[in-house]
């Protein structure tokens, strides 16, 4: 049975609910999972309810977990000197947590915080091997999963690199809309490679792209 961290203030009924109607309809957009299959990943992950601004996994630990974000907005980061670096930003639908740390068994080479209150599904090394060893299913869902966010963060990483400032911040704003405006501008303006003044300058440029979204949602609606 899917399981809770002792910590959370959510009932285990209801974690069941939020991971069957999250991660499992995210899993199925790539390949159908059976109740069987499913339940085998249900009996060996947990669910973690996490505050604002809590440290998930901290430089210089060794990560034990992979999580999915189910609700919440989290970041990477490290410091270098006083100043903090935002490496990452992931929201709802996305996987975070120290790979390399997690399979060299290295500590891991930044922090990990929830930017907000955020539920995450967790398994850890052990427990994925598990899957992949015992299930046809979680071997080629892993594997396309992989792929997935493999592909979204090299894209992620050209746009931070290819792009004029106004254009990173627009492409960000686009790729994120759910998201944008529950992160503080600190973050976004380091993330994006933005001097934090430069960002006070051109921020007027989020309003228009979510004007501009919610156009074309309701267009889309209609439809």
């Amino acid at each position: 049975m899917l399981y809770t961290n002792h910590n959370s203030q959510i009932s285990s009924v209801c974690n069941f609910g939020f991971m069957k109607d999250q991660f499992r309809k995210f899993v199925e957009n790539f390949l159908s999972i059976s109740d069987a299959d499913f339940a085998l990943f249900e009996e060996r992950a947990f669910v973690k309810h996490c505050h604002k601004n809590e440290i998930i996994t901290k430089e210089g630990e060794v990560e034990k977990f992979l999580y999915f974000v189910a609700k919440g907005v989290i970041q990477h980061y490290f410091k270098k000197g006083k100043e903090t670096i935002t490496t990452e930003l992931v929201g709802e639908g996305g996987v975070v947590g120290s790979a390399s740390s997690l399979f060299t068994k290295k500590p891991s080479l930044y922090f990990i915080q929830a930017l907000q209150p955020s539920i995450l599904v967790g398994i850890s090394k052990e427990n994925l091997e598990y899957l992949y060893a015992h299930s046809r299913a979680w071997q080629k869902a892993g594997r396309l999963l992989m792929s997935h966010f493999l592909i979204k963060q090299e894209q992620q990483y050209i746009d931070v690199l290819k792009y004029p400032i106004r254009e990173r911040l627009v492409r960000f704003a686009n790729s994120n809309p759910d998201i944008i405006h529950q992160i503080p501008q600190a973050r976004i303006a380091s993330y994006l490679k933005i001097k934090p003044e430069t960002y006070t300058r051109i921020k007027h440029v989020l309003t228009e792209v979510t004007i501009i979204n919610s156009q074309k949602k309701v267009t889309s609606d209609k439809a």
